[in-house]
């Protein structure tokens, strides 16, 4: 769904758009694209690690992490390959820069190179370039994930407010950086992993216990939407009484995921633990599929 929806964002002037999360809340597909390929990832991986050894799980995330690469450079190829053919064809040289592939004019060969090592700014590729970066750092993750979830899970809010403090990214050829900052959206990854791995699942026996938490979450889920809502509303002009504009309203700009995200989604899956644990559902079991 989270691909789907990703698919649907990116079509101009199209009314399905409007069904996606983007529109009513502070995250948007890529942010549920990314926790859940953490999650999905730690349930596969972490037990193949704990029943065949931390060496077969490594080179199994080293293998999938190739096959992602082997698939971003066919599309980076075909992908300018095409817009190459359709500016020299119907002579439109300005869907070279409108699809960030202005450097093959220039320097085609430097252009090439640069995308072959994840530094191209291709438009639409970038989420897959981030999913790469990723998996490949997933090996040395899972295995401190396995033996010390709570101080992996800060090693990885650390470095995310490092990066966010001192600006640390990757660089794109020609300029300008990685749409998608790894060391900003690692915390999401990394956190779907470790909320797979049961983590938070004791706190939140205790947490849940009072109904306090579940109205909060569902307080700040309506927040999300009015204040999502007014920005598309009155996207030109004030939302309050004291002159507050839409700018002020959390960006959902992609450069890092927004922590409220991280607060929906964790909000999410410990109540369903919770649910679980206590035999709320059918035979012990959680009832929804």
């Amino acid at each position: 769904m989270a691909n789907w929806f990703i698919f649907l964002d990116h079509i101009p002037d199209n009314a399905m758009n409007w069904i996606t999360v983007r529109n009513y809340g502070f995250s948007g597909a890529a942010d549920w694209f990314v926790f859940i390929s953490g999650y999905m990832a730690s349930i596969v991986y972490a037990r193949m690690t704990l029943e065949r050894g931390f060496i077969v799980g490594a080179t199994r995330i080293f293998k999938r992490t190739w096959q992602l690469y082997a698939a971003y450079i066919v599309l980076f190829i075909i992908y300018i390959v095409t817009i190459g053919d359709v500016a020299t064809q119907y002579a439109a040289p300005d869907i070279i820069y409108e699809f960030n592939v202005a450097g093959l004019v220039d320097h085609p060969i430097r252009t090439v190179g640069h995308g072959l090592m994840l530094q191209s700014r291709a438009r639409n590729l970038d989420l897959l370039q981030l999913y790469i970066a990723l998996m490949a750092a997933f090996a040395p993750v899972l295995w401190m994930m396995l033996r010390k979830p709570g101080l992996t899970m800060i090693g990885s809010l650390a470095l995310y407010l490092a990066a966010r403090q001192f600006e640390w990214t990757l660089s794109s050829f020609p300029d300008g950086n990685w749409y998608f900052n790894p060391f900003c959206w690692q915390l999401l990854f990394v956190f779907g992993a470790w909320l797979a791995l049961g983590g938070g699942a004791k706190q939140s026996r205790v947490i849940f216990k009072s109904p306090v938490p579940v109205y909060l979450g569902i307080a700040y889920l309506v927040f999300a939407l009015a204040m999502t809502m007014a920005g598309v509303s009155r996207r030109s002009e004030p939302c309050f009484r004291h002159g507050w504009s839409t700018r002020s309203i959390p960006s959902t700009r992609p450069i890092s995921p927004h922590v409220g995200f991280c607060t929906s989604s964790s909000w999410h899956t410990w109540w369903r633990d919770l649910y679980r644990s206590t035999g709320a559902g059918c035979n012990g079991r959680s009832s929804s599929r």
